[in-house]
């Protein structure tokens, strides 16, 4: 990972390690000054009694991610719902999947809705929200595992705008405090609407905090592989059990 920075009175750009910097930075004491100095391909870092001395690369190598005016759909939503869908639905995406359209996020465009979905082939988590506007033309993205985990820490819970750009190839959030831009996964995401049931036989409403709370009881005896809760329903009852 690089950061690119850029020195107005200079004119000068160069990149530099961005992990290497940021640890520096969390490192040093809170409200500390820092100064730096680019010395040819070298970028002194100063304060106060510390100093640090960072290699450079050259900022032509940095690639510049543009999307093509006219290029995609674009709209915005309040930044705290866009946040809470990635949130209820982030936990399902697979993890190192040789399926690597299962290691990201479907985002789907369908005309005044924006749905999202993960899978990772054992269970599939999906949420949407009502947009604003509505568009004629769909789309559907896959956005990797990592754009989402970032995004996430980006985005808070006000309703401030966010604006989002979606395109065959990349994808764009931007918002007063950043930008964000990401290619997307290149494959197609499984049929999610398949394998949810159209009909239950076995329908029933049940406070959401007391079923939690019996299963966080019931969890503590669960094998710690695969943490599995045999769950029992008999007319006016639900029964949670579990053994290892």
């Amino acid at each position: 990972t690089t950061w690119m920075a850029e020195a107005s009175a200079a004119g000068t750009v160069f990149t530099v390690s961005a992990r290497k910097l940021l640890d520096i930075c969390r490192a040093l004491p809170d409200g500390e000054t820092i100064k730096l100095e680019l010395d040819g391909q070298q970028l002194k870092l100063r304060s106060g009694k510390s100093r640090f001395s960072l290699q450079t690369l050259p900022a032509r190598d940095f690639p510049r991610m543009q999307i093509a005016e006219g290029e995609g759909i674009r709209f915005s939503l309040p930044q705290g719902r866009l946040r809470h869908l990635l949130a209820r639905v982030q936990y399902a995406m697979a993890v190192q999947d040789i399926r690597y359209y299962l290691n990201g996020m479907l985002v789907s465009l369908q005309a005044d809705r924006l749905v999202v979905a993960a899978t990772d082939g054992h269970r599939l988590a999906l949420d949407a929200t009502t947009l604003p506007q509505t568009h004629e033309q769909g789309m559907d993205v896959i956005l990797p595992r990592k754009t989402v985990q970032e995004l996430t820490k980006l985005l808070d819970d006000s309703e401030t705008p966010v604006d989002v750009l979606l395109s065959r190839s990349q994808v764009m959030f931007a918002q007063s405090g950043f930008e964000l831009r990401s290619k997307v996964v290149d494959g197609k995401f499984p049929d999610y609407q398949r394998v949810i049931p159209s009909g239950y036989e076995k329908n029933f409403v049940i406070d959401r905090q007391r079923l939690n709370h019996a299963l966080a009881r019931t969890a503590i005896l669960t094998n710690e592989k695969y943490r599995g809760v045999r769950i029992a329903l008999t007319h006016g009852s639900l029964r949670l059990a579990c053994n290892n």
